[in-house]
């Protein structure tokens, strides 16, 4: 795939809000509640919500497992309200280096296997999509070498997505997205993160198929 960013121009901006709770840090298990807020930013813009469980599995430093299970409502005045169900798998492999390289803090690709069932209101069809996402990323500590209390870090992420069953007809759908933010650990319990994508689009119903979208996201991470 090539990604071609000189043709694009700005189509929209959006605003992501998200508390991701670790209630359970076991060796070999962990648990991630995600609550989101997701925002189109302009007239009519649409509106989601979303609760996100996630189970991760690690038996190997450099081996992680994820299953999860998303539940989406979405409001949209200038379409169709929707609610979606999307039950997800990874796979990452990561590189166990702190404090050297740059600074690399634990680099990692993956690769996402999700399938969404997706129902509308109205006479609007439902639909079943499946997609594979794949993403290389990992962070940069700025003024330690770890991850430790009161460290300033960069997370980074490329992500590219695949359909497998048909392109996707949802609005705004995305096709590849990069990932650049700036992140603070308060203590041990809290660290929040504010990050930036440029997210290249394709808007099937306004027959926009190569556009790109402002994403701003904040996010607090809590282990309980």
């Amino acid at each position: 795939m090539v990604l071609n960013f000189s043709k694009v121009v700005a189509q929209s901006s959006q605003l992501w809000l998200d508390y991701m709770g670790y209630p359970i840090q076991d060796l070999n298990w962990d648990y991630e509640l995600n609550v989101g807020y997701n925002r189109l930013l302009s007239e009519g813009g649409w509106v989601d919500v979303y609760l996100n469980n996630t189970v991760t599995f690690q038996k190997l430093w450099w081996l992680l497992f994820d299953g999860s299970l998303e539940v989406h409502y979405t409001y949209d005045p200038q379409y169709s309200n929707s609610f979606e169900i999307r039950p997800w798998v990874m796979t990452t492999v990561r590189w166990n280096t702190e404090g050297e390289y740059l600074n690399l803090f634990r680099p990692f690709i993956a690769a996402l296997f999700e399938y969404r069932y997706i129902f509308f209101d109205g006479d609007t069809p439902n639909e079943q999509k499946m997609r594979i996402r794949t993403r290389l990323g990992g962070r940069i500590t700025i003024n330690n070498k770890t991850m430790a209390i009161k460290t300033f870090y960069v997370p980074y992420r490329l992500e590219l997505f695949f359909d497998l069953n048909g392109s996707a007809t949802e609005r705004f759908a995305s096709k590849s997205r990069i990932m650049l933010g700036l992140g603070y650990i308060f203590n041990n319990a809290f660290r929040a993160e504010f990050v930036y994508y440029v997210n290249s689009s394709r808007n099937t119903y306004e027959d926009k198929f190569d556009a790109t979208d402002n994403i701003f996201s904040f996010i607090v991470r809590h282990n309980l």
